[in-house]
């Protein structure tokens, strides 16, 4: 079973209806097994969980805004899909904060039972209204490339109608990692993205070495998707308006306002 760790690489999108587009950008992603949080950020006096720092982690930023750690509310959410939870180790891929401040277009939680292999997979997506919405990738056989379809139902990109099929295409994360999503619409594919990243280890040299190429991974990734937006509308690309999120949605704790910082339950409805 693999430890925490670090994964370096380029992500990809392309848009294949009009107008089409194509850009990548390096990137870099933590990979940190859920039960080892204490222990990594003892060894690691950059990061932290749950209180500032130059880099941490925390977990209101996954599955719902409240305070609970992360891997009870996942495996709640499982279990409210009719999933029993595998049981063992939770790794979860994501961006870290940096200087209190992040923005994950899509995390992953690969699920592990007891005997170290991978059942489920849990996309994680954010959109820059504040809201997210889950996908679960259930594995076909064990430790194998998790590969899933699922309807779009979440509006990520007013340039993106809320229609179509994602295809998911996801491999255990191990010296190397791939994830790779197309966006099919009309038996066509509209859209796809591909992360390849190769596997660093999690410790503060590494860090900083990291951070020094690549300072702002989370915001940069927030000004890109923003950038591209802008050349999709100068290029007349179609406009839709969001609509309400699907139930299952939540509003993230970035994404609230008054009174809805009441609502815990990641399976209530925005």
């Amino acid at each position: 079973m693999p430890s925490s760790a670090l994964y370096v690489g380029r992500i990809r999108h392309r848009r294949m209806s009009h107008p089409e587009r194509e850009f990548s950008h390096r990137v870099w992603y933590a990979l940190l097994d859920l039960d080892e949080l204490p222990e990594v950020t003892r060894r690691i006096p950059l990061l932290s969980h749950n209180r500032p720092n130059l880099i941490s982690f925390d977990d209101r930023d996954h599955m719902g805004p409240d305070r609970e750690d992360v891997r009870s509310k996942l495996e709640r959410w499982l279990i409210s899909k009719g999933v029993e939870p595998p049981g063992g180790a939770i790794f979860l891929l994501t961006h870290l904060r940096l200087a209190g401040h992040v923005f994950n277009p899509v995390s992953f939680f690969y699920c592990h039972d007891p005997d170290q292999m991978l059942r489920q997979v849990v996309a994680e997506v954010n959109n820059t209204f504040g809201e997210t919405y889950c996908y679960l990738l259930e594995a076909e056989t064990a430790n194998a490339v998790v590969q899933s379809e699922h309807d779009k139902v979440f509006h990520v990109s007013p340039f993106q109608p809320t229609t179509g099929q994602y295809r998911f295409r996801v491999t255990p994360p191990g010296a190397r990692l791939t994830v790779h999503i197309d966006v099919v619409r009309d038996g066509n594919r509209a859209f796809d993205a591909t992360l390849s990243a190769e596997r660093r280890p999690l410790s503060s040299g590494t860090l900083v070495r990291i951070l020094a190429r690549q300072p702002r991974t989370g915001l940069q990734t927030l000004g890109l998707i923003h950038y591209q937006a802008l050349l999709l509308w100068l290029k007349r690309a179609p406009f839709f308006t969001k609509p309400e999120p699907p139930p299952g949605a939540w509003r993230t704790r970035h994404g609230q306002s008054g009174d809805e910082t009441r609502h815990r339950d990641p399976r209530r409805r925005a």
